[in-house]
């Protein structure tokens, strides 16, 4: 190889691997309801622009007789940005723990705060 061009016996011998997938499913809990949330690398079109990583956040609901699956967000992995919806007639939030980010999420259910408050 001269530096110039290359050809497919240049490459022979190279692997390249994917990146390995992070992804995390934690259950949470505030004494009224309960949920499942999933955090995991966007690896679709995303619809926001990020520095970096793109996360997909995926919240299932239970309140009691009130349970429900949430539409999943998008949140840039070096974002603090919270998530907030309104179901089974409460406020939820599901937000990155103080200092972290939503890449922190994708490796550590403890980088994740979930909360829920009267309408």
């Amino acid at each position: 190889m001269d530096g110039s061009s290359c050809d497919a016996a240049d490459f022979a011998g190279l692997l390249v691997m994917p990146q390995a997938s992070r992804a995390a499913t934690c259950n949470k809990s505030d004494g009224t309801c309960s949920a499942t949330i999933t955090t995991n690398v966007f690896t679709g079109q995303p619809t926001i622009l990020c520095q970096t990583s793109v996360v997909a956040v995926s919240v299932q609901v239970n309140c009691g007789l009130c349970a429900t699956i949430v539409d999943p967000v998008l949140r840039c992995a070096e974002s603090t940005q919270g998530y907030v919806f309104i179901t089974c007639g409460l406020k939820h939030v599901v937000k990155p723990a103080a200092g972290k980010t939503w890449a922190d999420t994708l490796t550590d259910c403890n980088a994740l705060v979930y909360d829920v408050a009267g309408q």
